[in-house]
């Protein structure tokens, strides 16, 4: 972009780009009044003759060549012409590309209260995993009192990340034997959610109390009571607790998987785990959610979900780069929506 040198203000930069040989502050120039710059600024070209005996058709100012100068300054400085090749932070135009964020997809029917593909986004064999990991974990952390005491908040995101998956078995197209009772473990994984809390027997009791009752249900005993078909996934899967697994989920297949040799080696669990993270950004995305009907909500859950079936794609044939660029991907767009929905700086 060329810049607008006003004919009066000559002596300005001259003055400016002398002072730095005498090592000198430029603000001693603009001293003389303005209606007599252009009398000093004609001086310089007689006082000495500079001249580069490699070229001597030049005209010099001092040292500074003459050429340097806009013969016809007012005339520059009206020509608005924008020169497309330079680039400039002063122009919005071409600083805007750089300070903003990569576009967000717009929410599709995968979420947001639409048809799920819940096969392709969490096929039910890992689910099935990830319900016997639950089990496995809550048996441990409810094994007494004292190990409910130091694991309640892990016991609590437990409890929430059941209560999700009971949602989302009732509605998969898969099988798997517990599957019409789905809405119980969701309704008991609820309960395990919230009960744990505090510390002592009675809370410790009041937590076991339903898992005990998950148990007896996967292992094929029959339910007692009803349970309702249709609940708002807000009401029964706390999406703290549920972004806390995802983050845990995350550390996982980013900490475990540092080399080709490890992605090979964990090749299953990473892709497991990542199914899992599918159907936790996928259950957040349902309306009941406060917040799910902001459009950057849901492009960023889209986004997510796109960067997790880049991990996956990248794991299903090995490619340990591909991997790891994905990987970094879902990191800098769960920073990017924490900065809005989670510190409200929107």
């Amino acid at each position: 972009m060329r810049r607008f040198v006003a004919p009066l203000m000559l002596l300005a930069p001259l003055s400016a780009l002398e002072g730095c040989q005498k090592s000198e502050p430029a603000a001693t120039a603009p001293a003389a009044p303005a209606s007599q710059s252009a009398t000093p600024a004609a001086a310089p070209a007689t006082a000495t003759a500079a001249v580069d005996p490699a070229h001597p058709e030049t005209k010099w100012i001092g040292n500074i060549p003459y050429d340097v100068f806009y013969d016809q300054p007012l005339t520059v400085a009206a020509d608005s012409t924008v020169i497309a090749a330079v680039s400039t932070s002063a122009t919005p135009s071409s600083a805007a590309p750089a300070a903003a964020p990569a576009p967000m997809p717009a929410a599709t029917p995968s979420t947001g209260g639409g048809a799920v593909d819940w096969q392709q986004l969490a096929p039910m064999a890992a689910i099935v995993d990830e319900v016997k990991q639950i089990r496995v974990r809550l048996e441990k952390n409810l094994l007494k009192v004292g190990d409910f005491n130091k694991n309640t908040a892990v016991i609590g995101q437990d409890g929430a990340l059941l209560a999700a998956i009971g949602s989302v078995v009732a509605k998969h197209p898969g099988e798997v034997n517990w599957k019409d009772k789905a809405n119980f473990i969701r309704d008991l994984g609820y309960q395990i959610s919230v009960k744990a809390e505090g510390s002592g027997s009675k809370p410790f009791n009041a937590t076991k109390t339903p898992f005990e009752d998950v148990k007896r249900l996967l292992d094929g005993e029959s339910p007692t009571g009803t349970a309702k078909d249709d609940v708002p996934l807000a009401e029964v899967a706390d999406r703290a607790a549920l972004m806390a697994k995802l983050n845990a989920k995350y550390e996982a297949v980013k900490s475990n998987v540092n080399t080709a040799a490890r992605l090979k080696e964990e090749k299953d669990k990473v892709l497991g785990d990542l199914a899992i993270m599918n159907l936790m950004m996928t259950v957040m995305a349902d309306p009941s959610y406060d917040q799910a009907d902001d459009p950057r909500y849901a492009g960023y859950v889209q986004t997510m979900l796109a960067d997790q079936k880049a991990a996956i794609d990248a794991a299903g044939s090995e490619n340990f780069d591909a991997y790891s660029a994905a990987i970094g991907k879902i990191n800098n767009t769960c920073n990017e929506c924490h900065m809005i929905f989670r510190t409200g700086s929107n």
